[in-house]
């Protein structure tokens, strides 16, 4: 059966003509899109010149019409293949949707946090997977600064499990997250120097952070870092 539309006769030099100002193209416009001149479109309209089977196939290619429509005036005008691609785009983000979970951005936290969730300033949220959540990442934080270059850099987001404690049973490297008495949050790593946890940088530049100075300033930390996510540019 014959697909019409708008009048349209059937005739493969008028389905082209009814194409071309379906797109709003003027002839001239239209041939530069599929790289012939404006009197071969004019001839091809016309019904002048007859259009080659490989004109066809390439005005299907570049416009996503279809080439069945085209020269025979069966079928839909448009091709179905940008709809079934566009559904299977919406399945394929459902599916990873679906394995990942939302957590906060913390920029600051209450005296209270993590013992108290809500004594917490949420900026912002992340995506990470189920499997990451059920390690105990439940807050990010954002790096800033240059401290922990080359390891972590301004703009990267650190996910942390809660951690409530003095330090003693947090394995010698590992970043953590200190909370200052400002509620101000600090990514540092945690080393052991003859036996006292020191908060160090990984940028050789910025000192360590003595034992002392840690009580005197009343760091506490609140969070090990379960994974990082790293900062793209484009």
């Amino acid at each position: 059966m014959q697909h019409c539309i708008s009048g349209e006769t059937g005739n493969v030099h008028e389905r082209l003509k009814y194409l071309r100002k379906a797109l709003g193209l003027s002839q001239e416009e239209f041939g530069k899109r599929i790289g012939k001149s404006l009197r071969a479109i004019q001839y091809w309209e016309a019904g002048t010149v007859q259009i080659p089977d490989t004109a066809l196939k390439l005005i299907s290619q570049v416009f996503g019409v279809s080439y069945e429509w085209l020269k025979t005036g069966q079928g839909e005008m448009w091709e179905k293949r940008e709809k079934a691609l566009l559904e299977e785009l919406e399945a394929k983000t459902r599916e990873v949707l679906e394995k990942l979970v939302r957590i906060p951005v913390v920029g600051r936290a209450g005296a209270g946090f993590p013992e108290s969730p809500a004594d917490m300033e949420a900026v912002g949220w992340v995506l990470v997977s189920k499997e990451t959540f059920q390690k105990g990442g439940k807050f990010s934080v954002q790096v800033h600064g240059d401290s922990m270059e080359p390891t972590l850099h301004d703009g990267d987001f650190v996910v942390f499990k809660a951690y409530v404690g003095d330090g003693a049973d947090i394995p010698n490297g590992k970043v953590v997250v200190v909370r200052n008495h400002s509620g101000e949050l600090i990514v540092k790593r945690l080393t052991r120097i003859n036996g006292l946890i020191v908060l160090t940088s990984d940028n050789p530049k910025y000192p360590p952070v003595p034992p002392e100075q840690i009580k005197t300033e009343d760091l506490r930390i609140v969070g090990v870092a379960v994974e990082a996510i790293k900062r793209v540019e484009l």
